[in-house]
């Protein structure tokens, strides 16, 4: 029983699930203009003009955010509680874990047997092991065959550093995780303490089932090449792509695949198929820095920087699109309190599942209208007008302004038509796009089985048809800090319209207005063959008729 156990985990184990790459090469979708890549009225955010909403140098830690913890977890906003668990436990000083050793300089410490990893630690092993040490408790010394000079190895972990090993499945568990070295002392006759390499075949990846005796060298060994991340760099790679669009050592945001959670939920069930997971594999570790929250101190800087990058908003598990992370802790609390201030502009696509046809003129709003209710419009462009749904959704406002793209005949849509969308939400209630298409116009986003059909989302077989295609917000460290202020002005240059910029996605418009960083991506290569599909379905239809 117990093998056939172990046989059927290691299945499940390794055929986890496979989400398609995600590419940002895509084609245009004809007649469609998706809606402000690098375009001149970025110059004219509300940012410009709302100087009252930055947020002060002084805001709140990642620990004091003021966020409502009553949001949802399918929500724009990450409550408290959650983000608590992201961020980690910021007092962890403990001794043996890669990110304490990052200031050191890895080509002084022995290489490990894996590419990227270094012998951070090591352990002699006495010449006699004390087997009525109450470490070993209720484990049958007879039975595994254990002596006072031959052990196995996760015994030996427990012997010798009990703080660090404090339990059987402990000592097992990192050595599964190939972080435990083992070189042999009857392979090399002159076995020297600490040992400055670690080579093949004196030594090698401690197995759990290995036997240690005296003279023999454990040795721990951690990824370095990931400076502060390498702790969570695990040795599979993701099973996705997650393209970065901009990043510094405050900030950056990714190009999150549909199909992937942004992490495990309290259940679990997602394993290495996150955002979570992902990130410290494909982002660079800032460099440290002193918290504008700080006192001071000697290790003032390295408080500042999270152990590992964080997602400030979400998206949900099905959705594409571009998502911000933060590096440190002062630019976590700063972006979440940017969410929870409606101060960051959104865009997104959806393909809908019927005709949606925009209202009389008596339910839209202009340009200038949308842009004072605060949504990411330019206020300059009379020609275009914006449908509006406010409502109120779990108790809350929720506010969106949209208008159609384009139409393209379907023969498996409701009415013989799929809609393309441009939605624009001020409010970031769960599945508020989802909800406001499906409830308010009986137009659920293709793809979509929560209020949508299964069958149908069956039929069409795409996925969810939602994408986020753009963002902007204040940059949280040139925006917000003094330091970073000036930093800015430093490095950034005005070009020809007046503008001060800092490569493609950094500009300022006035010298008092906040520093903005925009990002825009393209439609998926899956929106643009989709509706390419159904209109030629639709049309060999017609010509069969």
């Amino acid at each position: 029983m117990a093998l056939w156990v172990r046989v059927r985990m290691v299945m499940m184990i390794s055929l986890p699930a496979r989400y398609a790459s995600f590419s940002l090469i895509t084609h245009h979708c004809p007649h469609v203009q998706l809606p402000t890549q690098s375009r001149a009225n970025s110059y004219h955010p509300r940012f410009v003009a709302e100087k009252s909403t930055r947020i002060a140098s002084g805001a709140q830690s990642a620990y004091d955010i003021g966020h409502d913890t009553s949001v949802s977890i399918n929500g724009d906003l990450i409550d408290q509680t959650t983000l608590q668990a992201l961020i980690g436990d910021s007092d962890d000083t403990n001794a043996h874990d890669a990110s304490t050793l990052t200031d050191d300089d890895p080509s002084t410490l022995p290489n490990g047997l894996i590419g990227g990893f270094y012998i951070v630690k090591q352990y002699s092993t006495p010449t006699s092991f004390d087997l009525s040490s109450p470490m070993l408790g209720a484990i049958d010394a007879k039975r595994v065959e254990l002596t006072d000079t031959n052990v196995t190895l996760p015994i030996a972990l427990m012997l010798i550093d009990p703080a660090e090993y404090p339990s059987l499945s402990k000592a097992r568990k990192t050595i599964r995780q190939n972080k435990i070295v083992l070189h042999r002392s009857n392979v090399d006759n002159e076995v020297t303490f600490p040992r400055t390499s670690f080579e093949r075949p004196a030594a090698s990846i401690g197995r759990v089932l290995d036997r240690v005796q005296p003279g023999d060298i454990i040795g721990v060994q951690n990824r370095l090449s990931h400076g502060i991340y390498s702790r969570y760099v695990g040795l599979a790679k993701p099973s996705f792509d997650l393209p970065v669009l901009y990043e510094d050592d405050h900030v950056a945001i990714v190009h999150k695949p549909p199909g992937v959670a942004i992490y495990n939920g309290r259940e679990g069930g997602h394993g290495r198929n996150t955002i979570r997971y992902a990130l410290p594999h494909v982002l660079k570790p800032p460099k440290q820095q002193k918290s504008i929250h700080s006192n001071g101190g000697a290790d003032a800087k390295a408080r500042n920087v999270l152990k590992r990058p964080v997602a400030c908003h979400r998206l949900d598990m099905p959705t594409s699109g571009v998502l911000v992370v933060a590096k440190t802790y002062d630019a976590v609390a700063d972006v979440t309190r940017q969410f929870e201030h409606r101060i960051v502009r959104k865009t997104y696509a959806a393909i809908l599942n019927g005709r949606l046809e925009e209202s009389s003129e008596e339910n839209t709003i202009s340009s200038q209208e949308a842009y004072d209710l605060g949504v990411d419009v330019d206020p300059s462009d009379s020609k275009v007008r914006w449908q509006v749904i406010r409502d109120v959704q779990e108790g809350k406002e929720a506010l969106t302004v949209w208008r159609s793209l384009r139409y393209c005949r379907s023969t498996k849509a409701a009415d013989g038509f799929v809609t393309l969308v441009e939605l624009k939400p001020k409010t970031g209630r769960k599945h508020q796009l989802r909800r406001h298409m499906a409830w308010n116009y009986d137009r659920h986003i293709v793809g979509d089985t929560t209020y949508g059909t299964a069958y149908d989302a069956k039929r069409w077989g795409r996925g969810l048809m939602l994408t986020s295609c753009h963002i902007a917000l204040h940059h949280p460290y040139y925006s917000n800090t003094k330091e970073g202020r000036t930093k800015w002005e430093k490095l950034s240059s005005i070009d020809n319209l007046g503008v001060r910029r800092l490569g493609e996605k950094l500009f300022q418009a006035t010298k008092d207005s906040p520093v903005v960083l925009e990002v825009s991506v393209d439609l998926p290569n899956k929106f643009t063959t989709f509706l390419q599909t159904e209109e030629r379905r639709a049309a060999e239809h017609s010509d069969c008729q």
